[in-house]
């Protein structure tokens, strides 16, 4: 499981200074999540159904959600939620309490720096901190 951590704080960090820097990310870091995520099936007992339906949900929020979140953020968030789900549901719930709560702060002080929620930004480093804090708070 930590390897899972490591991993994903180390190409989050990664991401989120594309993100930052260039506001276009290298998908090929996902992709390796992806595998990463996928690999912790042999760690874990886990029920395949709700892996299958995160998995599918994750097809359709890239295909609805795109006008919202970008393609690259909505890629990390599905490998995310999918590998915490392996990993046990309160997992993925843990983060989604986090990563929700971090949206509103992002949310308020974009609106107050920005006086607008429609100035596009950066949204990598919300999802880098919610997952470091998931994992410095649940599994340290």
């Amino acid at each position: 499981m930590n390897y899972f951590f490591i991993f994903g704080i180390f190409v989050l960090i990664i991401l989120t200074y594309q993100d930052l820097k260039k506001r276009l990310v290298d998908s090929r870091y996902n992709f390796l999540m992806h595998g990463v995520a996928l690999s912790l099936i042999s760690h874990y007992n886990y029920n395949l159904i709700l892996v299958f339906v995160i998995i599918v949900l994750g097809f359709f929020a890239r295909k609805y959600l795109r006008k919202y979140i970008g393609a690259g953020d909505l890629n990390a968030l599905h490998w995310i939620m999918y590998g915490l789900l392996i990993i046990s549901v309160q997992a993925l719930v843990n983060f989604l309490i986090l990563f929700m709560a971090t949206v509103v702060i992002y949310g308020l002080l974009k609106y107050a720096i920005f006086k607008s929620f429609n100035k596009p930004t950066a949204f990598y480093p919300v999802i880098l901190v919610s997952f470091t804090a998931n994992y410095l708070i649940y599994f340290i």
